[in-house]
């Protein structure tokens, strides 16, 4: 009965394991998309009316 006991523990943890492993790839993943984001100038564009992003896309 122990042996079976251990079994299912290590498979919980492992399971555990691989879920916050899934989160935190998802967290970062996030975070460098929020930052590149931010370094694009996207917020800014978004600001701007048809004329104005208009003469920002203007070549």
């Amino acid at each position: 009965m122990d042996k079976v006991f251990q079994s299912v523990f290590y498979l919980f943890l492992i399971m555990i394991l691989v879920k916050l492993s899934q989160f935190a790839y998802r967290v970062l993943r996030e975070r460098r998309y929020m930052k590149e984001l931010a370094q694009s100038g996207m917020p800014y564009i978004d600001k701007m009316d048809g004329y104005q992003f208009e003469i920002y896309v203007r070549p």
